[in-house]
């Protein structure tokens, strides 16, 4: 069929433009000043850098079909819209001819949605894919290195097919920016998989950037060059094609932004936003007793300068009650942990937040392990995105955790590589270990363990928090004389009555001897609360989980449920703008439904197994009565 092809004159872009007369209705006429002004006004919105990259294009309307049932909707496949010319030196893009009429002035089918903005964004989303795969991309003198080098390397190791990851990609990813480590890792796509780890469609801009990198290149950097509040929403990739064009397409005030987040367990309201951010900080917890835990855990600390400072610098580093930690774990919704589930993926991973306080305690009291706590060495706009990309995963992310492959180690160590350049020299290396990412966070000079070497002055700064067992064992052998019988500490804690204890308190004269005792029971208190927690676990498997338990404990997890992050939110995609974010005191309410479940939960449990918290009683009157004696 032959095209009448009307010049669009004043264009650098844009060539031409075709469409088939004899196609429309009788009594349609193709009006070519507004469809000038379309592609004008298309072509006013993409950077300088894209017109040069992909070049001059001619643009034709084609017969694909009936137009797309989802037209009007968020989701609507841009792929069925439009499509480019498969010979490389045609230069040609097509647009579906269903839609000339609404860009000749027919009222538009989807109300407020502009067919006008359907079709810009359908053509700027096919740009956007000739724009990925641009060879100019790689017309710089570090890039061309690197293909150099990973040529040479490729010739070298024909043989044993040893080809690092970043060479994988110079070599074998057709040179799209998609498939660059960096993007990889920003979008959640691990090494060649084509399904995105994000499992929560509904704070998705589009279900269809969940095919591919490239799709998802496509898809997002059409929403940078078309929706304000994009800056707002996907804050990292913003930061990314800004970086990468060198262009913004819209104020800085285009959108309300959120930049708060609030802890997993008391719902303690943070602000992370990058300005006030003075460090990130790899935090890294040594070996502990359970089978989830002997290689370590991986999570990151945000240095979070308190509200207060009217500047950021290393004096936030003593701002410990303003830090947050970003802590991958599985989202356990039951009170015993599957293992099975958990090395096979049935359990959702996701970003949770602790105030560094409860890490602190957590780790180095709970289960005596040391925390090391090193500072990053990422540049202000790394640093930027990496800050930006957790905020994004903390409001619409989950992956499937998998204990072996998909787990805090490779969870963290890819929210890392995510910030840095594509041709770093971290993206060669792999760990599926926290201790494995600590060595290569230490060989590729990331972190510096130097920091380390004067214990006492890395305890000051809050670089290494050391486990409390040394000082617990130096009370414990200090009240030896007073608990014969024992062979150690954790024998103590585990074995020993509260009476038995609470009769050797009443008898203590020295504030020294009653120092140490308050030290060893708040010990013996964790130990007593873990036990207890293993021992209810045990009692309800099987036939003893009855019907009221089976509500109460179904009443905890939506309880729980209700206070996940994209739960809080209300509409849109990815970081909720501020409209969209449910009050405060909506969140306040939600907590308290939880402790309320947790009440009764507790309450049904007292009574199916009567006196079983007996010793955390006995060992709460310990610590009233250690308490008032150190008092006096």
């Amino acid at each position: 069929m032959k095209y009448r092809s009307i010049t669009a004159l004043g264009l650098v872009f844009f060539a031409t433009i075709c469409s088939s007369a004899a196609s429309l209705n009788a009594d349609s006429e193709v009006n070519t000043t507004l469809i000038r002004e379309f592609l004008s006004k298309t072509e006013m919105r993409l950077p300088p850098q894209v017109i040069k990259f992909v070049g001059p294009q001619t643009v034709d309307f084609k017969d694909m079909g009936a137009l797309p049932g989802d037209l009007c909707s968020k989701d609507v496949n841009y792929k069925d819209l439009v499509k480019s010319s498969v010979l490389k030196f045609r230069k040609r893009i097509y647009l579906h001819k269903g839609l000339l009429p609404y860009l000749n002035g027919s009222k538009s089918p989807c109300g407020n949605n502009s067919i006008h903005n359907i079709a810009a964004r359908a053509l700027i989303f096919e740009i956007s894919r000739l724009y990925d795969r641009s060879d100019k991309h790689w017309d710089n003198a570090t890039d061309k290195a690197a293909l150099s080098s990973c040529e040479f390397q490729h010739d070298t190791d024909r043989q044993n097919g040893n080809l690092a990851p970043i060479c994988q990609y110079y070599l074998k990813s057709s040179y799209r920016v998609s498939g660059s480590p960096s993007y990889k890792n920003l979008s959640d796509f691990k090494g060649n998989r084509i399904q995105s780890k994000n499992e929560l469609p509904v704070r998705v801009g589009n279900i269809n950037e969940l095919d591919s990198p490239d799709e998802h290149f496509a898809y997002n950097f059409t929403q940078f060059l078309t929706d304000p509040s994009y800056q707002c929403r996907k804050p990292s990739f913003h930061t990314y094609f800004q970086r990468l064009t060198g262009f913004v397409p819209f104020t800085a005030d285009s959108c309300a932004s959120v930049t708060h987040l609030y802890t997993s367990t008391g719902a303690w309201k943070i602000d992370i936003d990058p300005a006030k951010v003075y460090e990130v900080h790899f935090l890294f917890a040594s070996k502990g007793e359970e089978m989830m835990s002997r290689w370590g855990h991986s999570m990151l600390r945000l240095v979070v300068c308190a509200p207060t400072r009217k500047t950021v610098g290393p004096e936030c580093l003593a701002d410990v009650a303003f830090h947050v930690v970003l802590s991958y774990r599985a989202n356990i919704d039951d009170v015993i942990v599957n293992y099975w589930d958990g090395l096979t993926g049935k359990y959702p991973s996701q970003i949770m937040t602790f105030a560094m306080s409860e890490v602190i305690d957590e780790y180095t009291r709970g289960q005596w392990r040391d925390l090391i706590s090193l500072p990053l060495k990422i540049s202000a706009t790394e640093k930027k995105i990496l800050v930006e990309s957790a905020l994004e995963h903390y409001w619409s992310y989950a992956g499937d955790y998998k204990f072996l492959s998909n787990n805090c180690a490779s969870e963290t160590d890819q929210l890392m590589r995510s910030a840095l350049p594509k041709n770093h020299s971290y993206q060669d290396t792999f760990a599926a270990s926290p201790l494995g990412v600590y060595r290569n966070l230490k060989l590729h000079n990331l972190v510096d363990e130097s920091l380390l070497n004067d214990e006492k002055d890395a305890k000051r700064k809050g670089y290494f928090f050391p486990s409390q067992k040394e000082s617990l064992d130096r009370a414990f052998n200090h009240m030896r004389p007073f608990f014969l019988g024992y062979r150690d500490l954790s024998e103590w804690a585990e074995h020993s009555k509260s009476l038995e204890r609470n009769k050797v308190y009443q008898t203590l004269e020295t504030f020294e001897d009653i120092g140490n005792a308050y030290i060893l029971e708040k010990y013996a208190n964790l130990v007593q609360q873990g036990l207890q927690g293993k021992l209810i676990a045990r009692l309800l498997q099987g036939d003893n989980r009855e019907a009221a338990f089976v509500q109460i404990i179904a009443g905890i997890n939506q309880a729980s449920q209700n206070r996940l992050p994209w739960k809080l939110a209300i509409g849109g995609y990815g970081v909720p703008v501020a409209a969209e974010v449910v009050s405060d005191e909506e969140v306040i309410l939600r907590l308290q439904d939880g402790i309320k479940w947790g009440g009764a939960y507790k309450e049904l449990v007292m009574k199916k197994f009567p006196g079983i918290d007996q010793e955390l009683v006995g060992i709460k009157q310990n610590l009233e009565l250690l308490t008032n004696r150190r008092r006096f």
